[in-house]
């Protein structure tokens, strides 16, 4: 009987080459999976998963196996559904270049019964000899990737010493031969925006007058919804980044290292840093004056800043774009005598408010008064606080059974401590044979840090099982806070700080479907609001109801409950 077989392959750039790269391999694997004769029975091509049949990951780097392999993470679950026998790779390589990781996973498909098959080394991991050569290969291709990341750094810093620029040029530059050149139609913008603060107008209004005036920034965003589109973080950028007055520095961060895309700084004597006055976009005397500025207002704002000052501050979430929401003093008609109507607040998305319908497509205006919405957390918490018991013992409910989740990790420990123990023991013997004799120096090194990286991992995991309790507490401790906010709270003197201990936030929709008399998904305001409890997990007001509401129905049903007309 033909082996449901699947492929996996990856490249580590997602440039034109290696996309016709990827093409390829998707070919090759299909070729040779159907003309497969080194498994007793032979291989079938399983369709039903992946792409046809394959597996693939394009611009991923096989030192960050789980993290960002997306194609990878999807084989290794349905491998647990057993929805195929076979995977088939080009090479050690293809697989993984962090030797643990990628025996672990090894060990993992073959206790499932999944064999995996290197191509070109012919190593097929159900024969358990492979085991041997498998690990010399993947410490071998561990310590090229090792190296490469060293090159690849040692590259980067000779070219920022040779004045050459690193990847996209900023707004206001393009890049000739590598180096920097004066874009001289956004250099004119560069020029406006820095004239225009100094005038007077805050980054939010520059910001206005840019999308107002259809001038997009360079487009690096790859989320379509926001692309082509000014923010207050982008003008802020600009005006603080003395590139605009030609000073270039460069090698300031570096990864912390090649198995991680997490960044540190660099020592400032270790930058590189020259002056081209060719690049010059903005004088000495305006950039000073600017930053001048910028610490000035910085000082006002933060004497006036209101974030935790208005009881719904950071509380509010748009549920159409995940902004959160500003208050704003609703403007009512002046008389001639200069007195008009006091009409109170409202809070409106901010993308909204900023950006108009570019970033928020909210079918009406996501806009509430603020009194409204107040009256409806009070409705909320009281809800909670005439039916107490139910709600609470529901929410409870709802977090044990997630917390199990967590808690079936504890099965992995008896494993984990198993690997762990086998790994020691191959570090021993590892060491006698090398004090022996019986290796070289270069393979004990290779070997040894493939050892050593693979306890490392098993003991970090091992240390997240055991804390597991220590995480426990603090969801407890969450969840009591919140149960006894709950019961002490009094409606008519709530704080933005007691609303945090009951709320982790609360999403607002709003659409003519929820436009109507009063009810419990209708108001006159059109407003749907979701409300998030600070519970130690995420629960939300629709699931304790739903569940509540469940309960009653099985109850009506099995005759516990009787309707008396």
């Amino acid at each position: 009987m033909k082996k449901r077989t699947v492929a996996y392959c990856r490249v580590s750039t997602d440039d034109k080459d290696q996309i016709n790269s990827l093409i390829n391999q998707k070919e090759y694997f299909i070729e040779k999976i159907n003309k497969a004769d080194w498994v007793n029975g032979g291989l079938n091509l399983e369709k039903s998963c992946g792409d046809e049949g394959i597996y693939a990951d394009e611009g991923i780097t096989a030192a960050k196996l789980r993290k960002v392999r997306k194609a990878y993470q999807q084989m290794m679950e349905d491998a647990k559904q057993g929805r195929f026998d076979y995977i088939v790779t080009k090479s050690v390589s293809r697989w993984g270049r962090v030797s643990g990781k990628a025996m672990s996973d090894i060990d993992n498909l073959r206790e499932l019964g999944i064999g995996v098959y290197f191509l070109q080394e012919s190593i097929d991991t159900l024969d358990i000899k492979s085991d041997f050569m498998l690990n010399i290969l993947f410490a071998q291709a561990e310590e090229e990737s090792n190296q490469t990341s060293q090159r690849c750094k040692f590259g980067r810093k000779k070219s920022a010493e040779n004045h050459n620029w690193p990847g996209f040029a900023p707004y206001g530059y393009d890049t000739k031969n590598k180096k920097l050149v004066v874009n001289k139609q956004e250099s004119e913008v560069v020029k406006r925006i820095f004239e225009m603060y100094l005038e007077g107008d805050g980054t939010l209004k520059i910001m206005k007058k840019l999308n107002d005036n259809n001038i997009s920034p360079k487009n690096y965003i790859k989320n379509k919804k926001t692309a082509g589109i000014w923010y207050q973080i982008l003008v802020r950028n600009i005006l603080k980044n003395p590139l605009y007055t030609g000073l270039i520095r460069l090698h300031r961060t570096e990864s912390v290292s090649q198995k991680s895309s997490k960044k540190k700084e660099v020592l400032e004597e270790d930058w590189v840093v020259w002056q081209d006055e060719s690049i010059r976009i903005i004088n000495n005397d305006t950039f000073t004056k600017v930053q001048e500025q910028i610490q000035i207002r910085s000082k006002e704002y933060s004497k006036t800043r209101h974030s935790n000052k208005h009881l719904l501050s950071n509380i509010l979430f748009c549920g159409d774009c995940g902004s959160g929401f500003s208050r704003k003093k609703i403007h009512a008609y002046e008389r001639k005598d200069g007195t008009s109507n006091d009409l109170g607040w409202e809070l409106m998305c901010t993308y909204r408010d900023q950006q108009g319908k570019k970033i928020c497509k909210s079918k009406l205006r996501p806009v509430v008064k603020e009194d409204w919405m107040v009256e409806q957390i009070k409705k909320d918490i009281l809800s909670w606080q005439d039916d107490e018991y139910a709600k609470i013992e529901t929410a409870d409910f709802i977090y044990y059974q997630q917390f199990k989740l967590n808690e079936e990790q504890r099965n992995e420990l008896p494993e984990i401590e198993k690997q762990i123990e086998k790994l020691n023991k191959q570090e021993n013997l590892l060491f006698e044979e090398h004090s022996a004799g019986v290796m070289s120096q270069e393979f004990y090194r290779k070997k040894g840090l493939s050892i050593k990286t693979s306890l490392e991992e098993l003991n970090i995991r091992k240390k997240n099982i055991e804390n597991l309790d220590e995480q426990r507490k603090l969801v407890d401790k969450k969840k009591n806070e919140f149960i006894k906010a709950i019961r002490e709270v009094n409606v008519n003197e709530l704080s933005n700080q007691l609303l945090k201990q009951i709320y982790k936030k609360i999403m607002i929709y709003r659409d003519d479907i929820f436009l109507g008399e009063e009810s419990e998904y209708a108001n006159p305001e059109g407003v749907l609001f979701v409300p998030m409890y600070n519970f130690g997990i995420d629960i939300t007001k629709k699931e304790i109801d739903d569940y509540i509401n469940n309960l009653v129905e099985q109850d009506i049903k099995s005759g516990l409950i009787n309707f008396k007309f």
